[in-house]
């Protein structure tokens, strides 16, 4: 069953927009994920935000900052002119209408345009470093109540980077187990940079190590579908 889900599992480039998954059912999917998630020494490193449909002009503006392939470096610049930006709205949209069918706007293709459109997801999720790694509700708990922890860790409340990481890649992979068990589609990206230009809070906000969409893939587009040769699996895992 986990094998088939997983199998499923793919980067999802394009989510429908006239069908947006029940908020219910990605508050569960959630509350689910927060509760079986491996946490070291029951502390939360991260703080995971969720944009929901009202958050679309946000979300447009993550999007042109996902602007990728040869035209990357070049929005990367410090300074550029108004027209710039511009420039870039408009290839995003018709980048857009070129891939909902308008084919006469195969320019944007010739150009080497291209943008990371899974991070208008219905749902996206965004996770962040914590201020506290020790939340506080967990305060009132007499493991850390009473002083204990305190005895045991030098430190309660600093975010640790490294386990930051790895705590948001774990919460993200069973928060993608238990969306795709409901039917939906999850997609990552970690393909965006921030510009004070593109006034986004969503890449505006400190310390952001990944995005994930949640909703329904539009089938009538083309998906990603990395054709990469996957290591043998004797180069990756040595048995000992």
């Amino acid at each position: 069953m986990i094998e088939d889900l997983l199998k499923k599992r793919t980067n999802i480039s394009f989510f429908r927009k006239d069908k947006v998954p029940d908020k219910k059912v990605v508050q569960e999917i959630l509350k689910k994920a927060n509760e079986l998630t491996p946490h070291k020494n029951n502390f939360w490193h991260y703080e995971l935000h969720v944009y929901g449909p009202e958050h679309a002009e946000q979300k447009r503006k993550v999007a042109l900052a996902t602007v990728c392939k040869s035209q990357k470096d070049y929005y990367r610049q410090d300074n550029l002119k108004d027209e710039d930006w511009q420039k870039l709205e408009k290839s995003y949209d018709d980048w857009l209408a070129y891939h909902n069918g308008n084919l006469s706007l195969h320019y944007v293709i010739k150009e080497n345009w291209h943008f990371n459109e899974q991070v208008t997801a219905p749902y996206l999720l965004a996770y962040y470093p914590a201020h506290e790694k020790v939340k506080e509700s967990q305060k009132q708990d007499g493991y850390f109540k009473s002083g204990r922890a305190d005895k045991i860790f030098n430190n309660i409340t600093k975010v640790n980077k490294a386990e930051f990481n790895q705590q948001s890649g774990m919460h993200s992979m069973v928060t993608t187990l238990l969306a795709l068990e409901q039917g939906l589609d999850v997609s990552f990206c970690k393909c965006y940079f921030y510009n004070e230009n593109i006034h986004s809070d969503i890449l505006k906000k400190q310390g952001l190590t990944f995005l994930l969409g949640i909703g329904y893939r539009d089938e009538n587009k083309r998906h990603y579908k990395s054709m990469v040769r996957k290591p043998d699996l004797d180069e990756v895992v040595k048995w000992q």
